[in-house]
């Protein structure tokens, strides 16, 4: 490529039909307008489809810019591709082109794509993720992801494919249809996770709380924590996953990371870690009021209240609370614990102040033997009897 004036041009000047081997692996052929279009590859394992190619044969004076990738471009069973990726300022993906393609994994398309001819990726089962960065869903042919996965239903792509989008953009690609409406069985709005990055904030004293429908990759950066019961009648933050370890679906976590710090990370469909064992957290994936369990339980929620960090109640008595999304909670039972906080100790090794070695219901005498109905938490400072044992109302 030349730069002429601060403005990049291509010094390529073969006239529009002219088909020529590239150095670096592909066909292309030269479109009206001087830019080209690749049109055989001959490439194996993670291929790039480049935004500029070199006549091999003029190498000094053949460099074009590649806005296409051309009709049935890929086909070449002696060289399977793995991984796709569709380089920036390519607008247009021509019919057919990786029709068939059972070894590829992984797709990756630019944010200047404007559309995808007919069946292109049609049965190219071995497909588990498309990254689009496109804010606009592109263009679609007719039954461009057709069968792509084993199984499909006729509407809905399967649940083996993930499509990952732009911040802000799923909802276009849900709505998105194709343009040939009388011909097609598949189109954006097939797929049945379209997902956008996901992030958390880490606050003010290095600490959050998360919980995700899907699993994910954990940030660089960032350890995660699940609440057990530990030894010697005390609950205790147990390190459950390490930075860049897969993080399982439906873990309510306490997360680690950097005050103040903002963490994006892609959200796992298809996770098959294992959760923490005996974990006592929990979450929502939306925003709502947390669902009370079956029996006596009091909720939690992480705050920095006026004993320092740790589990709060989240209401009165303890009882349900609102939860914003993707926030996980404390549930402990009423039997275990009377404290309306449970603090983080400054290491993150443990939560003190909870009794777990009773699974009955709590028995409240005065202390000059009188017995009392009320909660702990309701009564007026003092000393207890709860369960045999005496407690400090403070």
């Amino acid at each position: 490529m030349m730069l002429v004036g601060g403005i990049s041009s291509w010094a390529g000047t073969a006239p529009a039909g002219t088909e020529f081997y590239t150095t670096d692996g592909f066909k292309a052929v030269v479109l009206d307008g001087g830019t080209v279009a690749i049109t055989w590859n001959y490439k194996s394992g993670d291929v790039t489809i480049p935004s500029e190619v070199t006549d091999n044969a003029e190498a000094s004076t053949g460099t074009y810019q590649v806005s296409a990738v051309g009709n049935g471009s890929a086909i070449d069973n002696e060289n399977k591709i793995t991984s796709l990726t569709i380089s920036e300022d390519i607008k247009t993906i021509g019919q057919s082109a990786f029709w068939g393609q059972t070894s590829i994994v992984s797709l990756k398309l630019p944010s200047t794509l404007t559309k995808i001819g007919g069946y292109a990726f049609q049965n190219c089962t071995g497909l588990t993720s498309i990254h689009s960065a496109a804010d606009t869903a592109p263009t679609l042919g007719a039954d461009v992801f057709k069968t792509i996965t084993d199984g499909m239903k006729w509407d809905h792509i399967g649940q083996h494919c993930a499509l990952y989008v732009p911040t802000g953009s799923a909802s276009n690609y849900k709505r998105a249809h194709y343009e040939e409406n009388d011909k097609s069985w598949t189109y954006w709005a097939s797929f049945y996770n379209v997902l956008e990055p996901a992030t958390v904030t880490i606050g003010e004293d290095g600490y959050a709380t998360y919980f995700n429908y899907y699993g994910y990759q954990l940030p660089a950066g960032v350890s995660a924590y699940s609440v057990t019961a530990g030894a010697e009648g005390k609950v205790t933050l147990q390190q459950a996953y390490s930075e860049g370890e897969e993080v399982a679906k439906n873990a309510g976590l306490v997360l680690k990371g950097t005050p103040n710090e903002t963490y994006t990370f892609e959200l796992l469909p298809f996770a098959t870690a294992a959760a923490p064992a005996g974990n006592l957290l929990k979450g929502l994936h939306d925003a709502g009021t947390i669902t009370a369990e079956d029996g006596n339980y009091y909720y939690y929620k992480l705050a920095k209240g006026d004993k320092g960090l740790g589990f709060y109640w989240g209401a009165t008595e303890g009882g349900v609370f609102e939860l914003a999304v993707n926030k996980a909670y404390l549930v402990l039972l009423q039997s275990v614990t009377t404290a309306r906080f449970i603090g983080l100790n400054s290491t993150s090794t443990g939560i003190f102040n909870v009794k777990t070695t009773s699974d009955k219901a709590n028995e409240i005498y005065t202390i000059s033997g009188m017995k009392v109905t009320q909660s702990l938490s309701s009564l007026p400072k003092g000393i207890y009897i709860v369960n045999g044992k005496k407690v400090v109302r403070k």
